[in-house]
């Protein structure tokens, strides 16, 4: 397996993690749904605690569970330099430091987005032989649904044009990047689009409790834009477009990395980069003066409850799932917002 990530199948040890994950999934969604469905009765603590216990489950789940089958890298894989674990893990968060500081000259996600690409824009020349053509037109295809959301729904400034005509080089080096590793599925790039579905369907029902936790604590109440019946769609741009950077390029570059630097902890180069990845994920969303202020203290805790979890579910159970995963959230958010009085 030599370094691959791959996709567990469950263990006998593992059923009562199941079963548990399971019930929690139950309880959770039920207790934080009883603001709509029996208002007189007042769950919100439980369903909050309830919510918070299936995310710490999920992550344990997604962790420990064993692997029998390898998603076996299919190019060549990259040569990274060998510096060791310590020195590999101080020059990533020395360049990351860098970024959020020349960010305070522009937003800190732009920021991230265009050194990103470029990295993504690099390996694609370095290995463009070995890119084939049904990635870039399913990156192609991706960034455009995205556009043209945004478009839609008269969000696409210069910002988010930019952004998202990144999301192609990002998805084709991202998928350059998975398949040199073995670091994850991307079924989309591999034309299985029955799976590529399944997985999407899939990480939008295991989202609901924590999309629902997610509006329990107010996040839809700044999403006064949504006013009309199909823009709690514009999820997908989100889900696709962070999906494609945080996780298929960021995560996956980290962890190739970090993997290069410690051969033979595949599980330590792995939380480590979900955890760096979650944390800058969630730091980007934040405007460049309130990056280092106490705000930066609910992003962290905001990337621990979503973007690990996402991380995660990318690493074990696929891209896709983590897109819908992701898409689910912000869906459930944008549909309070539209129906909220």
């Amino acid at each position: 397996m030599d370094g691959c990530l791959v996709v567990n199948m469950m263990r006998v040890s593992d059923v009562g993690l199941t079963v548990l994950l399971f019930g929690l999934w139950l309880g959770a969604s039920a207790a934080l749904m009883a603001p709509w469905t029996l208002p007189s009765v007042d769950l919100g603590f439980y369903g909050q605690a309830l919510g918070i216990a299936f995310i710490l489950v999920l992550v344990a789940w997604l962790w420990v569970a064993r692997r029998v089958v390898a998603y076996t890298p299919t190019v060549r894989p990259i040569a990274f330099p060998r510096l060791g674990f310590a020195r590999t893990l101080i020059g990533i968060l020395g360049a990351v430091l860098a970024l959020f500081a020349i960010a305070f000259a522009a937003h800190p996600q732009l920021v991230l987005v265009a050194a990103l690409s470029v990295a993504a824009a690099g390996l694609i020349v370095l290995r463009r032989s070995q890119v084939p053509g049904r990635w870039v037109g399913t990156g192609l295809g991706l960034g455009g649904a995205c556009l043209l959301l945004s478009y839609l729904s008269e969000r696409l400034d210069p910002f988010m044009a930019f952004y998202l005509t990144c999301i192609p080089v990002l998805f084709v080096g991202g998928t350059m990047l998975a398949a040199a590793t073995g670091a994850a599925w991307v079924h989309s790039a591999d034309g299985d689009w029955g799976k590529a579905a399944a997985g999407f369907l899939g990480g939008c029902a295991l989202a609901l409790p924590a999309a629902l936790l997610n509006v329990s604590g107010g996040a839809h109440l700044g999403d006064a834009w949504v006013d009309r019946p199909w823009e709690p769609l514009v999820a997908l741009v989100p889900g696709i477009a962070e999906e494609t950077w945080a996780r298929l390029f960021m995560l996956t570059l980290l962890y190739a990395v970090l993997r290069a630097a410690s051969p033979d902890r595949a599980g330590r180069a792995l939380f480590t980069a979900v955890l760096i990845a979650a944390l800058v994920h969630a730091l980007a969303h934040l405007p460049s003066a309130m990056v280092f202020s106490p705000a930066a203290l609910q992003m962290g805790l905001a990337a621990l409850l979503f973007g690990v979890p996402m991380g995660l579910i990318y690493a074990r159970l696929g891209f896709e799932w983590a897109v819908g995963y992701h898409f689910f959230v912000d869906f459930v958010r944008f549909g309070i917002a539209l129906l909220a009085p």
